[in-house]
Formats: C-alpha cells, structure tokens, sequence
C-alpha cells in the first residue's frame, strides 16, 4: 500500500514464511530468501557462488528452474516494458534503486540473523 520499502516487504514476506507452521510455506521463505542470497553471490564473487552452489540440494535448483520454465511461458515484449515501467515508477514513488530495492532485504535479513538462530 506504499508504507514500507520493497526490502522491507520482502523481508516481512520472509520472516511471515519461515515462522509459518507449514513446511511448505517455510520451503517457500528459505528458498526465495536462496536464490536472492545465491544471485548476490554470483554477481560479486562467482568462486565463492560456485562453492556455496555445491552446498545446495540439487533438487532446489531443479525447483528454481521449473519455476523459471512456468514464468518464461508468459514472457513477451509486453513484460519487458512492463519491467522499465515498474522500474520508473518505483523510483518515481521513492524506491531509488527501482526493480533493484526487491533484493536489498538481504541486508535486513543478514543483520536480523546475527543474533537469531536460523
């Protein structure tokens, strides 16, 4: 509703996930809060994303990867500038970094996670 940053929803949306009693719903959380991590890590240091890749499921990656297949089906010229689109308006309503603020919440979630267990 325009209250809160995309991080801080995002972070929410994680911690609502994570804590949720159904395991499915904590699959959810942890695996989108991975990917993010994941993407991060291959964009600064693809050494480190190679050793931390070699640490997850492989099935988890096969999830992410029918999940791209499921979304790149609705691709077409039309997403693509719907995405410069949003990116504008988001900086427009004051989220600076536009489509990029949705992965900041890895900051909130790092510091929230030093001094809690995960």
């Amino acid at each position: 509703m325009g209250y809160a940053s995309e991080s801080e929803c995002n972070f929410i949306g994680v911690l609502a996930a994570v804590n949720n009693n159904n395991l499915y719903y904590q699959y959810s959380g942890y695996s989108f809060a991975l990917r993010y991590c994941l993407g991060i890590w291959k964009a600064k240091d693809e050494k480190i994303f190679n050793a931390l890749k070699k640490t997850v499921h492989t099935g988890i990656f096969k999830n992410y990867k029918e999940s791209q297949d499921f979304w790149q089906q609705y691709e077409t010229p039309i997403e693509t500038g719907f995405r410069i689109f949003y990116d504008n308006f988001l900086k427009i309503n004051h989220q600076k970094d536009g489509m990029e603020s949705y992965s900041k919440f890895v900051d909130l979630m790092v510091n929230y996670y030093k001094t809690k267990d995960l």
